[in-house]
């Protein structure tokens, strides 16, 4: 799972139980335009994560990618960063939000911005329907 800013856990409990997924499973990332000097972030993505042309250069990221998910959740809209680390992901199936750069996913979940809740029912409808669950 991609996310732009901070997720509370409660969102990814409820997705865990949603999805019957064990919290062990999720993987999550977070992409941020930038990390403060003495700021702890595990797990982040950032522009110096890509090189001058858009290659990606961050090894950990990279070997995250080439893992087989079944699914990858993109929370972010409109970035082209992410976008591109969903579109060359190994994953089975991709889903996010509807932005310009919906063309990368498998499936496009159009709720309001922010409304969390909303994209967790859906998911978990669509997923049910696509026999992904």
């Amino acid at each position: 799972m991609i996310v732009e800013n901070e997720v509370e856990k409660e969102f990814v409990n409820v997705l865990s139980r949603n999805l019957k997924v064990d919290l062990s499973n999720i993987c999550l990332f977070r992409f941020k335009n930038k990390i403060k000097k003495n700021e702890d972030c595990e797990n982040c993505i950032t522009v110096k994560d890509f090189g001058f042309f858009g290659k990606l250069t961050n090894e950990s990221i990279k070997r995250t990618i080439e893992k087989p998910f079944d699914l990858v959740i993109n929370l972010t809209t409109n970035n082209e960063y992410v976008s591109s680390i969903v579109a060359n992901s190994k994953t089975e199936f991709k889903t996010g939000l509807l932005d310009e750069f919906s063309q990368v996913y498998d499936l496009t979940i159009n709720v309001e911005s922010g409304n969390l809740s909303a994209f967790n029912e859906e998911l978990k409808k669509y997923l049910e329907i696509l026999k992904k669950l």
